[in-house]
């Protein structure tokens, strides 16, 4: 049964509704001792309490679309999709489990200090020269990073952008990342990234990774995040080198920015990404608004030679892949190469985005690399 629509909603309010009235008629029929009775009472007052929690959280969940069904929110809902344009499942023809070459090793200036912590990533608060922001960010090193076969190899960069509510930790902690990132690198189907988490609201509120008069998040993402890896790590400068994966809010940042900035990043991948027309309650300035949207970039002439993927479940209500539907058409007469995948099953949650990362590692496999390497 779905986990949405009237049928089961019709049913929660049922025993809503029934759940008091039976209190009723049964408080003054319960048989025993004085000490059975209240604590059967107790239970059909927690009865009560219980039903009308769970209506309120079925009310969200139809609402909002959280979980599709009872295989989503068990988390086995199957990864079956459909693929258009391209297939991102399709076996990589890069095997990155030798180094790909060994380009001049520019001179590191480390100024930021981290601190361990989970997983295998590192924590720091970052203040951005350029924004004048600060706010968290996670990095993460690929095994190859401290081996003396790359020493000479600066790597690339997958930056991953939560959404909003949300924080950098989701991705270490809710869709475990660097579960599915040591399996993808280690087979060879993923270049050994250089992994980058910063907070997408280092100014407390939703900009849709925007530079805006109240904060400049698009300056802190594309210039304070990057110079800050490019510092103190041996990442590449290259464009083709550096991606953008992000959902929802999230992941309309991670189509946005290589749209707007083609000359740092060669890839994004977005997961249920918010619509990408803009949101009125978030940039209220219909020119500012106009300027950050996706759509209205590549309708009106930005044509940015970058790839990228999207992906959805036909089950989300919340961001629903008719939005990434109308990216693809408005990227059709481009030089934006747009593919998609979409499952059949799952709701607007980390489950069902943890589901796609393997496939997603596939496809950034074929589309980024360090110098050196193949460029695809």
């Amino acid at each position: 049964m779905s986990l949405t629509g009237g049928l089961f909603f019709t049913l929660t309010l049922v025993l809503l509704l029934s759940t008091p009235i039976a209190t009723l008629l049964l408080w003054p029929r319960v048989p025993g001792s004085r000490w059975r009775r209240l604590v059967a009472r107790l239970g059909l007052l927690l009865a009560c309490q219980a039903t009308a929690v769970l209506a309120v959280l079925v009310s969200l969940n139809d609402s909002y679309g959280f979980y599709a069904s009872w295989a989503d929110l068990a988390g086995t809902a199957s990864t079956q999709g459909d693929a258009l344009t391209a297939i991102p499942l399709a076996a990589v023809q890069q095997d990155w489990r030798q180094p790909g070459g060994q380009p001049h090793l520019r001179l590191l200036h480390p100024t930021q200090p981290f601190q361990p912590y989970a997983d295998g990533f590192r924590r720091t608060m970052l203040r951005g020269a350029a924004s004048r922001l600060r706010g968290e960010v996670d990095v993460w090193l690929p095994p190859q990073y401290h081996d003396p076969a790359y020493r000479n190899t600066e790597f690339p960069v997958l930056v991953l952008l939560h959404g909003i509510p949300g924080a950098p930790s989701d991705w270490v902690e809710l869709m475990h990342v660097a579960d599915h990132l040591r399996p993808a690198i280690a087979s060879g189907k993923l270049p050994p990234f250089i992994v980058v988490v910063p907070t997408i609201w280092p100014q407390g509120h939703d900009t849709e990774c925007s530079d805006t008069p109240g904060a400049k998040v698009a300056t802190w993402l594309t210039q304070d995040v990057r110079s800050m890896v490019l510092n103190n790590f041996q990442a590449t400068e290259a464009p083709t080198g550096w991606a953008l994966l992000g959902y929802s809010t999230g992941g309309f940042c991670a189509a946005k920015l290589p749209i707007q900035h083609p000359e740092l990043f060669a890839a994004g991948v977005s997961l249920a990404g918010d619509d990408f027309a803009g949101d009125p309650t978030v940039l209220p300035s219909p020119a500012l608004r106009e300027h950050n949207s996706p759509l209205w970039l590549l309708r009106h002439g930005q044509t940015p030679r970058i790839h990228l993927l999207l992906m959805g479940s036909r089950q989300d209500m919340a961001d629903p892949v008719a939005y990434s539907e109308a990216l693809r058409a408005a990227a059709h007469n481009t030089t934006t190469v747009v593919d998609a995948y979409y499952f059949h099953e799952g709701g607007h949650n980390q489950a069902t985005w943890e589901r796609m990362l393997p496939c997603i590692f596939r496809w950034l496999g074929r589309h980024v690399s360090p110098p050196g390497a193949v460029s695809v």
